[in-house]
């Protein structure tokens, strides 16, 4: 340990910072007390807080206690619907749950690398190769309603709880906007409202004046076209 860390470049004087013989007796007593929690300290800092260049990215994995969480999660959602393929399966069929659950984890690995949305087809061949043998052809109608129960369901659920939140969320806001108001504002959109009568009444008004002078203006052209031809 002492001839690496006497090393300039070593990524064990990176990671650790030793700068002086002081710090090498301190870090050499420290692996020869816990060398574990050195040694885990050191592996930490190699696999996981180093960037993973990918092209122009440097990407930071997540801490190990995130990914084992995540790789549960999803375990125990690869079990739940592999379950629920199993159980819309004819009733006739004799077949074992870990075949099931084989063949289906196959069919979602095929269609995840297809990058067909859904996989859609890519999931109904795998499952017809490799449970036809022992479900027959009844395997496209047990996974169509997989489908249905799985994928469509849940959607369909999903967009009426959507469009009732948007609608109880559009209601909410527009009433808590209404208690918001302050008097002052009610008075001046009731101001606002009446000069806006008051306009409309005197553009009526005029309205009204205009029609009545119109016939007077033709009496008043008859009659000067009747003086013009007494005067010729």
């Amino acid at each position: 340990l002492l001839v690496l860390a006497n090393l300039k470049q070593t990524p064990i004087r990176m990671t650790l910072k030793i700068k002086d013989f002081a710090q090498y007796k301190k870090v050499y007593a420290d692996s020869v007390s816990n060398p574990e929690k050195f040694w885990a300290k050191i592996a930490k800092t190699f696999t996981w807080r180093k960037p993973w260049p990918i092209g122009e990215l440097h990407l930071q994995p997540p801490a190990p206690g995130l990914m084992a969480l995540q790789a549960s999660v999803a375990a125990v959602d690869l079990l739940i619907s592999a379950t629920a393929l199993y159980l819309v399966l004819p009733g006739e069929a004799v077949v074992p749950f870990v075949l099931v659950l084989a063949a289906y984890l196959v069919a979602i690995a095929a269609s995840l690398i297809s990058q067909i949305p859904g996989g859609l087809g890519v999931l109904e061949l795998i499952l017809l190769t490799l449970l036809k043998d022992t479900v027959g052809d009844a395997v496209i109608a047990s996974v169509l309603i997989f489908r249905l129960l799985y994928y469509v369901g849940p959607l369909l659920v999903g967009m009426i709880v959507l469009v009732a939140h948007e609608i109880y969320g559009g209601a909410m806001e527009a009433r808590q906007a209404n208690r918001s108001k302050s008097p002052e504002d009610d008075q001046a959109e009731d101001d606002q409202a009446d000069d806006d009568q008051a306009e409309d009444d005197t553009d009526e008004d005029d309205d009204k004046k205009t029609d009545d002078g119109e016939p007077n203006a033709s009496k008043n052209d008859d009659s000067d076209d009747a003086t013009f031809d007494s005067a010729s």
